[in-house]
């Protein structure tokens, strides 16, 4: 086992994002900032920013879900893990992203109980168990 340390870029990111203003120019100034950004090392930073600020506009879709797209498919599993534990309108939107993609039937079944879960999570506020209703009717699904 080696000891890996992430590139200077990558940990001046994950140290800035919590103090981040949460709107998309300065989400955009911050992504700027850094040129070597190691994406599947800040995907579950930004995943957990998009959590706390989950009544924020961020983009549509915006800076953090274009950085989080570049690592597909490698951030599925912990786009997974953030959406149950707290689904936002914009994590339900990036699974729907997936589930329009071709998958394995294992995979939509997985991702389509996921969306299914987040309709109803606690932790989600009405417009992310309104959006996840949403895309589980575009995908034929019933909650």
């Amino acid at each position: 086992m080696h000891n890996y340390s992430m590139n200077t870029d990558t940990q001046s990111f994950i140290d800035a994002l919590p103090s981040v203003p949460p709107n998309e120019a300065a989400l955009y100034e911050l992504i700027d900032r850094y040129q070597e950004l190691e994406v599947g090392e800040v995907v579950m930073p930004i995943l957990s920013y998009m959590e706390r600020h989950a009544c924020e506009d961020l983009g549509s879709p915006g800076p953090l879900v274009h950085l989080i797209e570049k690592s597909y498919p490698n951030y599925v599993e912990m786009l997974k893990v953030s959406i149950s534990r707290k689904p936002t309108a914009l994590t339900v939107w990036m699974l729907n992203r997936i589930l329009n993609a071709k998958l394995e039937n294992d995979m939509r079944v997985a991702l389509l109980n996921l969306m299914k879960v987040a309709a109803t999570h606690p932790k989600a506020d009405n417009i992310a168990q309104q959006e996840a209703a949403e895309f589980l009717k575009h995908q034929n699904q019933s909650i």
